[in-house]
């Protein structure tokens, strides 16, 4: 009887670890969302499917119904004019132009197919750019005109100085024969062969020429002229009747004029958007689209349904393809939306090409149902328990659910921890959540909302989402997005501390710090240290319950130098730190050095390119040492220096030409003391920061990185207990991990061999001053996200945050792509693989039950034979 109950209790216990996510969930986890920002020169169409354009974020992209096909990152090569021209070749090519950094123009000719197929560097500036409809391509510089034949070289050229080189010149060419180039107030006539016919002055700028068609101008102010004549054909074309395109009716019926000045009728009582394709008129009403003809006025083709959103509508683009419409439509909430015939293909918010803040906020596991089997078991006698529990974990083992896609099992991501939100703010005041964890249908957006007041930062605390703007602090639901309170206050907001999950605000000419929540204070003081007068001045100060005081400062010379950091030391209150020391190949330890109440402060010098890094004493104001790179013309304009600190060591990247052009990674380890076995810090013994200060004692290290990093963090897990990974987001689109081993200031000297008490130590090994870069290194694996270069944000592009899993972390990248997954910095020690099989290790197990329960009474007869036998 014993046996099967030991038999029935090894099942039960074996159930419920059993419940883990696997392995090859790892390449199905992690998920992008890609932006390109709003259209600025185009969009224009190549044979009908594929939509290209030039962005705000200086990107040549391309997209389909499938969404984005290509991105090219402009920003390295346009100048800060950030004009550029773009025009479909023949329906071969495109044919991009845009002005250099480095002066001159680049004419960049793409296939189709978004391939990079021949690039043409002149000197000058490039104006525009025409497709003369011949197999000949024109090219307008600021001081002449040049001629491509259908191969894309120069055949022709003609020097010809534009005084007014605006980048607004309009082009048109008429009967086949002349080319009227509108410059200003000149119109300039050209043969085919580039030869000058005459110069004359123009009736109106350039400027204010909205659309050339055929033989004739429309204005921005609605006149039409014909070429040639000195007054309009038709004053106010009533059909589009104002520069935001907008024809309103209050009697429901319009004459409107064609531009051929036909009259026709049309039947309308809403607003309506217009556009011109060829020679034909299409109007977007609110219940259908209605293409005419420009010439005759005849109806040519229409189509049922509506653009939704209509009045927020900025720019439509149409696509005729026989009966078919495609439509580009463009919002001033900077929603980009494909219909097909008034149906929607696709949308992309591009809101978040600008991102203001972000936050990432947990997502508890709904624990009801195990609160109400608990409550059963406690009501139950101890024998019906353990079976109502033992049926339970059965059913589980064997249901279908266990036999699902495991992406749709979102209690089991909850009791994890991977069921995050990731929290956006955006320039245009919108807020967007977006689930941490990919799903099943690719669908990581939870919701979207505007808000109705401009907000500059986003926080997250007891599961609220909290909304600061000047002078309000709006609290959100995380579920849904709704703002739940308002507070408002009478000052301006100058600063926000978040101190142990407290909210604390300085406002304008207050003496005292503002609680949001009034119930909750810090109870013991709390030591600050904080930037300001421009990051200039470093000040700190103790909070006693809303009581600022200030303790010290300190302030640098702002003539050359500049505090590109200031970080506090991550854990500050050692609650995490698996160790307090490293353990050496013969059993003795180095103590780290773990005082609380530090930070770092890096200073660049812009005169002498130098930086320094110091660690400083929260309390006191003391430097406790200085680490000086001077002599290697260290580039912080070009590329960021950034710093971490966490336990006992801080690693710092920066960008040097001295003594050769690298990315430096330095690591400063810091000890209680180098000797081992020596610890000041003994349990028991009490010192005070104030006049016991106890000074590191330093190891350091400098690597070389074979790419440059924009962006650096640590690594955070639940305990602490996983070893470290370095997380450097890249320029080059990648977030590679770097463990914390490879980053040892104590690696021996690459000229000797280790001894044998060093090969004892965990992941020792000699000094190589290149950190070697691995394919499998790479957290983005295939994907490259975009960086778009010389962007300054107010918040650090990458973040680390713990699950309940030790092993695991879920990383986010939050730059212009949004990229969230997780990383096993030690692998996966407390995960089973998907080919674990559960039925095969219960088989075993009773298998073994079954051999001892027979194997049992024939020991027992054994020993009693042998008895005898003595």
């Amino acid at each position: 009887m014993k046996c099967w109950l030991s038999i029935l209790l090894l099942v039960a216990l074996v159930i419920i670890p059993i419940n883990a996510i696997y392995d090859d969930e790892l390449f199905r986890i992690d998920w992008q969302q890609s932006q390109v920002g709003n259209f600025i020169n185009g969009p224009i169409v190549v044979n009908n499917e594929i939509i290209t354009a030039v962005t705000d974020s200086k990107l040549f992209v391309g997209l389909d119904k499938r969404g984005i096909l290509w991105r090219y990152d402009l920003s390295g090569e346009i100048n800060n004019s950030g004009a550029a021209n773009l025009v479909n070749f023949n329906d071969n090519y495109l044919v991009l132009g845009l002005n250099r950094v480095q002066g001159g123009f680049k004419l960049k000719i793409f296939g189709i197919d978004g391939l990079l197929v021949k690039e043409i560097v002149q000197p000058g500036i490039i104006l525009n750019l025409f497709n003369l409809g011949n197999g000949n391509l024109l090219v307008i510089s600021d001081d002449r005109v040049i001629m491509l034949d259908k191969n894309l070289k120069i055949f022709k050229e003609k020097e010809l100085k534009f005084e007014d080189n605006n980048n607004d010149i309009k082009i048109s060419i008429l009967n086949n024969e002349e080319l009227h180039l509108f410059c200003g107030n000149e119109e300039i006539i050209l043969s085919q062969e580039l030869e000058l016919i005459s110069i004359k002055k123009s009736v109106f700028e350039s400027t204010a020429i909205k659309q050339i068609i055929g033989n004739k101008i429309l204005l921005n102010n609605r006149n039409l002229y014909q070429f040639g004549s000195k007054s309009p054909i038709h004053a106010k074309v009533e059909a589009l009747i104002d520069e935001s395109n907008f024809v309103t009716s209050a009697v429901g019926t319009l004459i409107c004029k064609s531009l051929s000045a036909i009259n026709f009728e049309l039947d309308i009582s809403n607003n309506l958007k217009y556009d011109i394709v060829d020679s034909n008129i299409i109007l977007y009403n609110w219940n259908t689209i209605n293409v005419y003809d420009a010439e005759t006025g005849v109806e040519l083709n229409t189509i049922n349904g509506s653009i939704p959103d209509f009045k927020n509508l900025k720019k439509l683009t149409t696509i005729l393809k026989n009966d078919l419409i495609l439509t580009v439509a463009e919002y001033f909430d900077k929603e980009i939306k494909l219909f097909e015939n008034n149906k929607l293909v696709w949308s992309r918010d591009e809101s978040l090409s600008n991102i203001t803040d972000y936050t990432i906020i947990s997502e508890h596991e709904d624990l009801s149902v195990a609160t109400k089997e608990l409550e059963h078991e406690e009501n139950s006698f101890f024998i019906n328990a353990y079976f109502y529990r033992l049926k339970s974990d059965l059913l589980k083992l064997f249901s279908k659910q266990n036999k699902v896609d495991k992406f749709d099992d979102n209690s089991k991501l909850n009791y994890f921890g991977f069921n995050k939100k990731l929290i956006i703010l955006t320039s245009n005041n919108k807020l967007f959540a977006f689930r941490t964890e990919r799903n099943a249908n690719n669908d990581q957006l939870l919701w979207k909302v505007q808000l109705d007041d401009v907000y500059s930062k986003v926080e997250s605390s007891n599961d609220l989402i909290y909304l600061f703007s000047s002078s309000t602090v709006t609290t959100v639901d995380p579920l849904n997005g709704k703002v739940t309170e308002i507070k408002r206050f009478d000052k301006k907001i100058e600063k926000i501390m978040k101190i142990d999950d407290i909210f604390y605000l300085r406002l304008k000419d207050e003496q005292n710090l503002t609680i949001i929540d009034q119930t909750q204070q810090i109870l013991e003081p709390e030591y600050i240290i904080e930037l300001k007068n421009n990051n200039t001045l470093v000040e700190g100060s103790i909070i006693k319950g809303t009581e600022q005081v200030k303790t010290w400062s300190y302030e640098i010379d702002s003539t050359f130098e500049e505090i590109v950091s200031l970080t506090a030391r991550q854990d500050n209150k050692n609650e995490n730190i698996a160790s307090v020391g490293i353990v050496l190949g013969d059993g003795k330890v180095l103590y780290k050095y773990l005082y609380p109440n530090l930070a770092t402060l890096a200073i660049y010098n812009h005169k002498e390119k130098s930086l320094s890094i110091n660690l400083i004493n929260i309390l006191t104001g003391e430097f406790l040492f200085t680490n000086n790179h001077e002599n290697e013309e260290i580039h912080k304009e070009e590329f960021n220096i950034n710093v971490i600190y966490d336990e006992n060591f801080i690693i710092y990247s920066y960008f040097s030409l001295l003594p050769t052009p690298d990315q430096k990674i330095v690591v400063i380890d810091m000890f209680e003391s180098l000797t081992p076995n020596v610890r000041y810090s003994e349990e028991g013994r009490l010192l005070s920061s104030f006049n016991e200060t106890i000074l590191p004692e330093i190891s350091t290290k400098s690597f070389i990185f074979p790419e440059k990093i924009k962006s650096l963090i640590v690594s955070r897990t639940r305990f602490g207990v996983t070893t470290k990974a370095i997380l450097a987001l890249l320029y080059n689109g990648q977030i590679v991990s770097i463990p914390k081993f490879l980053l040892n200031s104590r690696r021996v000297d690459m000229n000797r061999d280790l001894t044998a008490t060093e090969k004892q130590e965990f992941m020792m090994m000699s000094y190589n001053p290149v950190i070697p870069f691995y394919d499998q290194a790479a957290v983005t694996n295939l994907r490259n996200l975009m960086i778009i270069e010389n962007i300054d944000k107010s918040f650090e592009e990458l973040v680390s945050t713990p699950t309940n899993l030790e092993s695991t972390s879920i990383v986010c990248s939050v730059d212009y792509d949004i990229y969230c997954t997780r990383i096993q910095p030690s692998l996966q020690f407390d995960l089973l693989g998907n080919g674990f099989d559960k039925l095969k290790l219960i088989g075993t197990i009773l298998v073994l039950c079954v051999g001892v329960f027979i194997s049992q009474p024939m020991m027992k007869n054994k020993r009693l034979r042998a008895l005898w036998e003595i």
